[in-house]
């Protein structure tokens, strides 16, 4: 592709990444099914980043707040407000989870939730929504920032960075018992 291609990531079956073209003015998520080559736009606006996909459903962050004049549409503003849309490759829709939020690092996925580190006042915390019920969730609320959420086998790992910026301390959360493993 002639185009910018930023943040490529893979569940093994699908790749998805953000890709923008200067004539079009606009990003795209983008798509390619590894064992048919199918290659398609799952969603197309102004500002997208960060996929992220497990089994039938991707996630990104999508704003309309451009970093600089004249910058690509493939940057991340650190402090934007926007959203954080969900794409079902089942009923090939897409959705909103979560609107008018400042969301900060990679939204993260398993094939049951979508797990992202979103602001509160003057905190970061972790926040999920389940595909099953629809439901979002707060996970966490604490004094640390919960940084580059990982998600498998049910759990969150990050980061937690206190507002010194240090020492930095891995956490495994369980969001089904809100057990937090330091």
């Amino acid at each position: 592709s002639m185009n910018e291609i930023g943040q490529a990531t893979t569940d093994g079956t699908h790749v998805v990444w953000t890709e923008a073209n200067d004539d079009q003015f606009g990003a795209h998520i983008r798509s390619y099914e590894i064992a048919t080559t199918k290659l398609e736009t799952l969603a197309s606006g102004p500002h997208m980043s960060d996929p992220a996909i497990a089994g039938a459903h991707a996630v990104w962050f999508q704003t309309d707040w451009a970093c600089t004049a004249g910058a690509y549409r493939l940057c991340r503003p650190d402090e934007a407000v926007g959203t954080v849309m969900l794409y079902n490759y089942a009923t090939h829709s897409v959705q909103t989870i979560a609107a008018n939020v400042i969301v900060k690092y990679n939204p993260t996925i398993t094939e049951s939730r979508a797990v992202w580190t979103q602001k509160f006042g003057n905190q970061y915390d972790l926040v999920q929504y389940e595909f099953s019920s629809g439901a979002t969730t707060r996970l966490t609320n604490t004094d640390v920032t919960e940084a580059f959420p990982v998600t498998n086998n049910g759990r969150v790992a990050y980061l937690g960075i206190p507002a010194s910026g240090y020492p930095r301390i891995a956490h495994t959360l369980d969001p089904a018992t809100g057990v937090d493993i330091v």
